[in-house]
């Protein structure tokens, strides 16, 4: 039984501190409790063709890294996320990070076309093929973000960079209602904010027109 708990006891995950104070929404997938769910491999691993929002820049992150040594530990937590800053939205997918320089090399040492990298601000962050996704990463994160609109592949680069920059006190790791539900069992957590959430929908009105055409 003891073994059990430190097998199954969470900790907070290191690599959402990119993750924006102000997100309206974040998702994890607690990967170990899938993994022992034997879900796992149905939730995210798969790599047949989607049609989804987000999963062509997704999968292909997920199919390039999931060797042993690729630099992503596969076995942590994978989050995803929504926010607004200003007059822009965007989603992100964060992944765990265990070897930033491997993870770096497969990156810029890759001849495929698919992957350009982007200098912003001294950084080098990577735009897939040629939508304005972009990936970037540190040492503790990697962090795949799309904008919800038409912002431009630059414009979501430099918020990348500053999300990877970002303060933990500047975080969702800050806000203290999140860390008590990540320290949760769950296969898999849904937590809402209300109140960016109602800024981003217009206080719902969003909703209501999606609804009414």
């Amino acid at each position: 039984m003891v073994i059990f708990y430190f097998l199954t006891r969470r900790t907070l995950p290191e690599q959402a501190q990119c993750i924006p104070k102000n997100s309206f929404l974040v998702a994890t997938l607690n990967v170990k409790q899938l993994a022992r769910d034997q879900l796992a491999s149905t939730v995210f691993f798969s790599t047949k063709n989607n049609s989804n929002l987000f999963s062509k820049e997704f999968f292909a992150v997920v199919s390039r890294f999931r060797e042993k040594d690729s630099g992503i530990n596969f076995s942590n937590d994978i989050i995803s996320f929504m926010y607004q800053t200003g007059d822009a939205a965007f989603i992100g997918v964060v992944f765990s990070v265990n070897n930033q320089n491997k993870l770096k090399n497969n990156f810029l040492n890759s001849r495929e076309e698919y992957f350009g990298p982007i200098s912003i601000q001294g950084k080098t962050v990577v735009e897939i093929d040629t939508t304005s996704a972009i990936i970037g990463w540190n040492e503790k994160s990697l962090l795949l973000l799309y904008p919800f609109g038409n912002s431009s592949a630059e414009t979501t680069a430099s918020e990348c960079s500053k999300l990877l920059s970002e303060e933990k006190e500047k975080s969702i790791l800050s806000d203290e209602n999140f860390c008590t539900a990540q320290l949760n069992s769950f296969d898999a957590n849904i937590w809402l904010h209300a109140s960016p959430l109602l800024a981003f929908t217009n206080g719902g009105t969003f909703f209501k027109t999606q609804l009414d055409n």
